[in-house]
């Protein structure tokens, strides 16, 4: 890899290289704990863009992933990725985790063209190791969600617009649950990957989002840029093709 990735690196990204904490494996007859399953899985290749072991172990009552470890075969920006998306899947269901896609991928790398392409190959390496060993899982029951008024459409891959059907008949306060409601299962958690946030304040005009950035995204300048772009496609994908979405200037470049 060239070392002038380095210079593209976010502090926390280096950190996740220089010092993964989640390096290793579970074995898979490890007893450690008896309502717990261990599940691995591989993808990738090392004569490619690197190879990943996934271990992840699942907790047998909720199907809440306890802790999640990986062993990686290839350059470093694969460990900064892997040890990144291994911190996020802590205290998921393999349900949410086997649900990550690549939609909000912009939001880890920024709006480097050239990095971005770079860890785009490594992040999909993890993503299908993790939909991999998500799906030895699927016999364990998963934990109730609480209680939602809507239910959102199965998302259809390279849709690019549609919404939610009677969207136009909700009221605002509807309309605004629906919005945070796709922010934190569809967007929140590719943020956290690397220490940022995305929070709904309010819907004005029946069209503008307005949302705050918190941790790394508050200081990131693909907060105005790609990241707003990839929050405004899936709102307008999900729900309304009207939506705008409009970062509170208060909140950004102060964190």
């Amino acid at each position: 890899m060239k070392k002038v990735f380095w210079n593209y690196y976010s502090h926390f990204f280096t950190r996740h290289i220089l010092s993964p904490r989640h390096c290793g494996v579970f074995d898979v007859d490890d007893t450690f704990h008896q309502n717990v399953r261990i599940v691995r899985d591989a993808a990738g290749e090392v004569e490619g863009s690197g190879r990943v072991l996934l271990s992840l172990a699942v907790d047998l009552t909720d199907g809440m992933i306890i802790d999640a470890k990986f062993r990686a075969y290839g350059e470093s920006i694969l460990i900064g990725v892997a040890d990144m998306v291994c911190e996020d899947l802590v205290q998921k269901s393999y349900s949410q985790a086997k649900c990550l896609s690549v939609d909000f991928k912009s939001c880890v790398v920024g709006d480097i063209h050239e990095f971005f392409e770079k860890v785009i190959q490594h992040v999909d390496i993890i993503l299908e190791a993790i939909g991999r060993a998500s799906s030895r899982c699927a016999d364990i029951p998963l934990i109730k969600k609480h209680p939602t008024p809507f239910s959102l459409p199965p998302h259809e891959e390279g849709k690019q617009e549609g919404g939610f059907h009677g969207w136009h008949d909700l009221t605002c306060e509807e309309k605004l649950d629906m919005i945070k409601l796709v922010v934190r299962e569809e967007i929140q958690p590719y943020v956290e990957l690397d220490a940022g946030g995305v929070e709904v304040l309010s819907l004005r005009h029946d069209r503008e989002v307005i949302i705050a950035y918190h941790g790394a995204c508050a200081t990131c300048p693909a907060a105005t840029g790609s990241t707003l772009d990839a929050v405004q496609n899936v709102l307008r994908t999900r729900l309304s093709p009207t939506l705008c979405v409009i970062p509170d200037p208060s909140f950004l470049f102060q964190e």
